[in-house]
C-alpha cells in the first residue's frame, strides 16, 4: 500500500513538471523575425517581450465589404524594435487594401506592460507603408485605456490617429501621438485600421487605399524615487504654508 501511494505521489510530481507554463516569445534585436499574432497566441501564450516591455492579450477582429480582403490574426505580423531615444517600438505588418466601393477593416487590441522601474507616459503612432488614390482613405485611429474593461480612457485627447485621403480636406498625417492623463505601468491599446473608398458612387478615376506597415512607440519615464516624492511633498507643504502666512 505504501509503495502504491509513493508511486502515485511520484507520478503526480512528474505530471506537474510536465505542465510547465508556455514560454513567451522574446524578441532578440537584430536576430528575430516578425511573428504572426496567431502564432503568438497558439505557441507563446499570447505574450511577446521586447526589451523591458511585455505585450500580451492580443486579439484581432477583421471585416471586409465587396471585394476587399482584411487580414486576420494568422496574417498580421508584429516585430519589435527601439528608437534612437531607447523607447521600445512595435511594428505591425499586414495587407489592408480597398478599391472602388471596398472596405477593409481590422480592430487590434493588446496590453503593454513596462518594467517596474518605468512608467509609460505617451504613445506614438506612425504610418510607415501606405498609399491612397482617388477617393481612397488609409486610416488608423486609436484609443488607450487603463485596462481591458475599456471603461477608462487615459489619452489626451481621448483618441488620436493617422490617415491619408488625397481628395478631401484632410491633410496627410502619417505621425501622431497620445499623451496619457497620468503615467502608467500598464495600458490597454485598441486600434482601428481601415482602407476604404469614401465615395458614394462611381469615381472618375482609379480608387485605391492600402496599408501594409505601421509602428507603435511607447515613451516612458523612470518611476519617481521615494526620496524624490517625499521632497516634492515637503516642498508643496512649505509653499502652502508660505502662502497662508502671506
Amino acid at each position: 500500500m505504501r509503495f502504491v501511494l509513493c508511486f502515485g505521489v511520484i507520478l503526480g510530481f512528474s505530471g506537474l513538471a510536465a505542465a510547465d507554463p508556455i514560454s513567451p516569445f522574446v524578441w532578440e534585436f537584430g536576430e528575430s523575425e516578425p511573428i504572426t499574432i496567431q502564432d503568438l497566441n497558439d505557441n507563446y501564450d499570447g505574450t511577446l517581450i521586447v526589451g523591458d516591455k511585455t505585450f500580451d492579450m492580443f486579439d484581432v477582429v477583421s471585416t471586409e465589404a465587396n471585394t476587399a480582403v482584411a487580414p486576420t490574426a494568422s496574417s498580421i505580423k508584429v516585430g519589435g524594435g527601439m528608437d534612437g531615444g531607447g523607447n521600445i517600438t512595435l511594428d505591425f505588418f499586414g495587407s489592408w487594401s480597398a478599391g472602388e466601393g471596398d472596405i477593409s477593416n481590422s480592430n487590434i487590441e493588446f496590453r503593454v506592460t513596462a518594467d517596474p522601474l518605468f512608467l509609460i507616459e505617451s504613445v506614438g503612432l506612425d504610418l510607415l507603408s501606405f498609399n491612397a488614390l482617388g477617393t481612397g482613405l488609409a486610416q488608423i485611429s486609436e484609443n488607450v485605456y487603463e485596462d481591458s474593461s475599456l471603461e477608462t480612457l487615459v489619452t489626451v485627447p481621448p483618441a488620436f490617429g493617422v490617415f491619408y485621403d488625397p481628395d478631401s480636406s484632410f491633410p496627410l498625417i502619417d505621425s501622431s501621438s497620445g499623451t496619457l492623463t497620468t503615467p502608467l505601468q500598464s495600458i490597454f491599446v485598441l486600434k482601428d485600421i481601415s482602407a476604404s473608398d469614401t465615395s458614394f458612387g462611381p469615381s472618375d478615376g482609379p480608387t485605391l487605399a492600402h496599408i501594409s506597415r505601421f509602428r507603435q512607440t511607447f515613451y516612458q519615464i523612470p518611476v519617481p524615487e521615494p526620496a524624490s516624492i517625499t521632497l516634492l511633498a515637503a516642498g508643496l507643504v512649505l509653499m502652502g504654508t508660505r502662502s497662508r502666512i502671506a
